[in-house]
């Protein structure tokens, strides 16, 4: 059994021109779908149906919108009462929890299929693990040569890897989780100690990755959402003709409509059957993905789960 955790202390006010006074993950990224939704659906998708959340500033308002389940998840609080570090939830958390933990920052989106972090955590052998992603440069980068700019890149990837905010945390971490500390969060106490101990992996991502950190990024979420639906099969992006499918691994669906499909990655079975390219489909016709897959359907052709 696994346990899913969320640190939910962030709040909205803290973005530079946003006034709402509300946790951070209560954002809605479209109207009656919050951050938090999304977060819960991410564990929902990889079987975590138990999920602490690790609340403070406002944490009555998370329970008041989630109450104690959703969707099949079952619900409990930690809460502060006054603001007591990542260090002390974490603690709190492992002194109520014998299992292994999924932790997630209650301020993050990530297209991360959380049970293939799952899986590289328990391969590896160390303690804990963290989801790591590219670092993107906040400025344009110059290259200059004689005094001249030969080159402009707009806020590129940079070759350096940023804490995501995901961690796994295996049973035994609690012996270093109880160790003293000078500092209150968990990047400079637990996970500096787990580190120079060699006892933390790192998982790397190349998907979307967002940290709200500001409204700029809020408004972002908000433009990739007003062209997406989220299941918990996936994903939807609409476009004007078409709209493409992205679909976890081991996944069986029926298609509702007839038309097109074509397969743009992976490896999909079509009524039991490889397919690839372009196919014709109808509505009494089944895929199944081997691995993670895309695939692009005509707007008249749609993607539902079995019933």
């Amino acid at each position: 059994m696994m346990i899913g955790a969320i640190l939910t202390g962030g709040y909205g006010k803290r973005m530079q021109g946003f006034s709402q006074d509300i946790p951070k993950n209560l954002l809605e990224l479209r109207e009656g779908y919050t951050i938090l939704d999304r977060q819960l659906r991410d564990f929902k998708m990889a079987g975590v149906n138990d999920v602490y959340m690790l609340t403070g500033y406002r944490g009555e308002m998370i329970e008041s919108k989630i109450g104690n389940s959703w969707k099949g998840i079952s619900i409990k609080y930690l809460k502060e009462d006054e603001p007591m570090g990542t260090l002390f939830s974490v603690r709190n958390l492992l002194s109520h929890v014998s299992e292994d933990v999924i932790l997630r920052n209650g301020d993050t989106v990530c297209d991360l299929f959380i049970g293939d972090f799952i899986e590289f955590s328990i391969s590896r052998g160390e303690a804990a693990t963290v989801l790591a992603v590219r670092m993107r440069s906040p400025y344009g980068i110059l290259g200059i040569k004689g005094g001249k700019v030969v080159w402009f890149k707009e806020k590129p990837f940079l070759n350096h890897y940023i804490n995501a905010g995901t961690y796994f945390l295996k049973k035994r971490v609690r012996e270093y989780v109880g160790m003293e500390y000078e500092g209150r969060d968990i990047e400079n106490t637990l996970f500096r100690r787990l580190a120079e101990r060699n006892e933390l992996s790192a998982f790397k991502y190349k998907g979307l990755w967002i940290s709200v950190d500001s409204l700029k990024d809020y408004e972002e979420l908000r433009n990739i959402y007003s062209r997406r639906m989220d299941y918990e099969f996936g994903y939807e992006e609409f476009g004007d003709d078409s709209h493409i499918y992205h679909i976890i691994k081991n996944r069986k669906l029926r298609i509702k409509g007839s038309g097109a499909m074509r397969i743009l990655r992976g490896k999909v079975l079509l009524n039991g059957k490889s397919v690839s390219g372009r196919v014709e489909i109808g509505g009494n016709d089944e895929i199944e993905t081997e691995n993670e897959s895309v695939v692009e359907l005509g707007r008249d052709v749609s993607l539902i789960s079995p019933e």
